[in-house]
């Protein structure tokens, strides 16, 4: 049995660029650039991909669930594409998923689980979850409240030009 190429059916459904420009590949009836209400990703392209373990194309997964593009919006299914990723250690999916248990999106709201998921992605020099473990720590957010540590998190977001 031939083994699909993972790379090419990821790009071939979205292209990983971040959660403001993750449309790359669109699909209009005219072949004219779309606008972003006309972009519409391969979902079945996307989805093969995600399912056979390509963190980018599960976290693409995740921000389509997440915002109903080119499917149902759909929280928890966000929270699961986005799980699968950071557990590969796809920093964006990390800090995505931190923001998620912060605030209770798709999952029950717990502080400490979204300071395990910022500081995951904030030890491997992800600069916004530098600054959302910050944040954490100036206000005892699932951590006991460290303003020294709080500006240690701070520098390293702003040394990468995070300034929040």
């Amino acid at each position: 049995m031939r083994k699909t190429n993972l790379r090419t059916l990821w790009s071939v459904g979205i292209a990983y660029l971040s959660p403001l420009t993750l449309l790359a590949s669109t699909n209009t009836p005219s072949g004219n650039t779309a606008t972003p209400a006309e972009q519409t990703p391969d979902i079945p392209a996307l989805r093969q991909a995600a399912e056979q373990g390509e963190a980018e194309a599960q976290f693409n997964m995740g921000i389509c669930y997440e915002n109903g593009i080119g499917v149902a919006k759909d929280q928890q299914e966000a929270v699961k594409w986005y799980r699968q990723a950071a557990e590969q250690g796809l920093t964006e999916a990390q800090c995505i998923l931190g923001f998620c248990y912060e605030k209770g999106i798709g999952v029950t709201q717990d502080a400490q689980e979204a300071v395990k998921w910022y500081r995951q992605a904030a030890e491997q020099g992800f600069a916004e979850a530098q600054c959302n473990l910050g944040v954490c720590y100036e206000n005892g957010t699932g951590v006991t409240q460290d303003a020294q540590e709080a500006v240690k998190w701070y520098r390293q977001a702003a040394e990468q030009g995070v300034a929040e």
